[in-house]
């Protein structure tokens, strides 16, 4: 879906469609999708058992082969969203056909058209290639605890994703981390993460840069392990947003790749001065479980599998609002406006 705008812009179509075949109670043996098995009449047609192959970010995300038509496949349960060449929705129509697996008509949206897909309604924006996706009812179900009390959530039932078109040109992949040091009733530290596919330009002011992206993932669990110190807790939040991000990095870059567009860099950023000192300035620690975390980031920095790692200010961080119960702007302005205002407070320029 962050792709979607982007990818409608130049040409690319958006389908959904309903697997009726895809539950247990269905009336018809059960069979696998295409891109996993075929039947033995098949083979020789599609000698590799397959159309797409599935990302290394998920098995049920699915990218064409590179000699096929362009088209991006996400799979749920019963539900299918495709984007691609009207070139390869017509011939995953026809593939489907064959297989003998039953499914509903696809849908192909246009500008003003909703449609529900994996539990939330997205609806392609009357103008323009954007889109937007937002709760499908949940919300209807919540009820006041405190009757004292204010809800957000039941104040905001409408509230969603928005996506906007980017340019593919000079996209890079943001990783905004975070880590509360003992900060839950159990002593425990919370720990969060903010994925963002965007464009970056700087502002008038100094060392300050406008960042407009769409939101792709986000995390907030409380740390398993024992934390002791402030690092540690940001360090564990940095790796396991850094583990998330390298898998949906290569994927884009798989699927961008596909269309011939420049490699996505990924970019860290860090409120923590002494996460950022550790990672750039070599900083060190003398706890042997952070060293290893700390030695594997660094490798990945020096291997450029991270582009770049940013220290900026904590109020310009929307992952803060993962980690701590007060209200954060950055947060706010990215989910409302697809964008967001970040202060560097320290960079490396690689040549």
């Amino acid at each position: 879906m962050a792709l979607a705008p982007t990818l409608r812009q130049r040409g690319m179509m958006v389908m959904v469609r309903d697997i009726t075949m895809a539950y247990t109670q269905s009336q018809t043996p059960l069979q696998r999708l295409i891109f996993v098995h075929l039947p033995s009449e098949l083979k020789n047609k599609y000698p590799e058992g397959t159309l797409l192959h599935p990302s290394a970010f998920d098995p049920c995300l699915l990218i064409a082969k590179a000699d096929e038509p362009f088209g991006v496949t996400g799979l749920q349960t019963d539900d299918t969203l495709n984007i691609g060449t009207l070139e390869f929705l017509k011939k995953e129509n026809e593939a489907l056909v064959e297989v003998g697996i039953k499914a509903k008509p696809q849908k192909i949206l246009e500008n003003g058209m909703t449609e529900d897909f994996n539990g939330s309604r997205m609806r392609i924006h009357e103008e323009g290639y954007g889109l937007s996706t937002t709760q499908k009812g949940q919300a209807e179900k919540l009820e006041l605890l405190d009757p004292k009390g204010s809800d957000m959530q039941m104040d905001n039932k409408d509230r969603g994703l928005n996506y906007m078109e980017l340019d593919p040109q000079d996209l890079r992949l943001y990783i905004f981390v975070d880590g509360s040091f003992a900060n839950n009733r159990d002593m425990s530290s919370q720990i969060g993460y903010i994925v963002v596919l965007g464009n970056e330009k700087p502002t008038t002011h100094d060392n300050e840069l406008r960042i407009d992206g769409n939101v792709i993932h986000w995390s907030s669990t409380k740390c398993k392990r024992v934390t002791r110190s402030v690092l540690a807790s940001e360090i564990y939040g940095m790796v396991q947003g850094f583990d998330i991000g390298y898998v949906v990095h290569h994927t884009i870059n798989t699927v961008l790749g596909r269309l011939s567009f420049p490699r996505v860099p990924l970019v860290l950023c860090t409120d923590s001065y002494s996460l950022y000192q550790c990672l750039v300035q070599m900083g060190s620690t003398n706890k042997k479980r952070l060293m290893i975390d700390l030695m594997a980031l660094r490798q990945s920095y020096e291997n450029r599998e991270i582009n770049d790692i940013r220290w900026i200010q904590g109020n310009c961080n929307p992952a803060d609002a993962m980690t701590k119960a007060s209200p954060n702007e950055a947060m706010k302005t990215l989910i409302e406006e697809n964008g967001l205002t970040i202060k560097l407070e320290g960079w490396v320029k690689r040549e």
